[in-house]
């Protein structure tokens, strides 16, 4: 049976008509539909057919906007690193201990040589974050 079929359209269209989801636009129109979802969510595991299709819809809306409003662009390790260098206000010296030597950090940063497992293990560890994220 699908899920249409199993919707009362009444009370769908009683839920729709006090929700009224539309195309998240503003952060007025993200916040309110997230305090709807928090609602749904506080009666997961009792939610009605209706209220399960109304809360599909407006993550669906939420996800969407999130997509529109920030992007996930795809990066590469050196874009990676160079953002970590300036994000924390690092130069290319404070890796020379953690890459082994000024040589290794400017190839690295200069294109001219990609960051091996074993750098990006030590990376990983400098930076506090997962090491395959250099990879």
């Amino acid at each position: 049976m699908s899920v249409a079929l199993a919707l009362n359209p009444h009370r769908y269209s009683r839920l729709l008509a006090r929700t009224l989801p539309t195309a998240i636009q503003t952060e007025q129109d993200f916040d309110r539909m997230l305090a709807e979802l928090d609602r749904l969510q506080a009666k997961a595991g009792s939610l009605s057919p209706e209220e399960d299709a109304l809360f599909d819809l407006i993550a669906a809306l939420v996800e969407q906007y999130d997509e529109r409003r920030y992007p996930v662009r795809p990066t590469t390790p050196l874009k990676l690193l160079r953002g970590f260098l300036e994000d924390r206000g690092l130069q290319p010296k404070d890796l020379w201990p953690v890459l082994g030597s000024k040589a290794a950090v400017s190839h690295i940063l200069n294109g001219r040589r990609e960051i091996s497992k074993n750098q990006s293990r030590r990376l990983g560890q400098f930076f506090g974050v997962p090491y395959q994220l250099f990879l």
